[in-house]
């Protein structure tokens, strides 16, 4: 057991200031988010980007690319929440559930960036 609190504390110290505050601001939107709060969105943006580099300086180019979509998805869903479908429809701000048509083609596109993502990752970077 104090083989396990030393090794734990080891990660602690080990861990940058950029690792902390990307896990920090990750939590911090996802409790924005579950709150239904505008502010989980730049939140989010803070912690995708720090992310973004995290990932890249480690060569982790898959997850940079994850990150970066995040990013894209963060960017609108800024703007759906604060703009909205139309100027003239109200719009519904609070967390829903996807169609079954929605899932699936979801499913779809998933696996098909799944494997030219992998397969290009692969055949030409570097990436660990």
């Amino acid at each position: 057991m104090e083989n396990l609190v030393q090794e734990i504390l080891t990660q602690f110290k080990t861990t940058t200031w950029v690792e902390w505050f990307g896990t920090i601001t990750g939590a911090l939107c996802v409790y924005l988010a579950a709150k239904e709060s505008i502010w989980n969105w730049p939140i989010a943006i803070l912690s995708v980007s720090t992310y973004i580099y995290i990932f890249f300086i480690a060569q982790l180019y898959g997850d940079t690319f994850l990150q970066v979509y995040f990013l894209a998805t963060c960017i609108y869903g800024w703007y759906y929440w604060t703009y909205g479908k139309s100027k003239n429809t109200k719009v519904n701000r609070h967390v829903s559930s996807l169609k079954t048509k929605e899932w699936l083609i979801i499913a779809v596109l998933q696996i098909v960036l799944f494997l030219v993502v992998g397969y290009y990752l692969d055949t030409k970077t570097d990436t660990d």
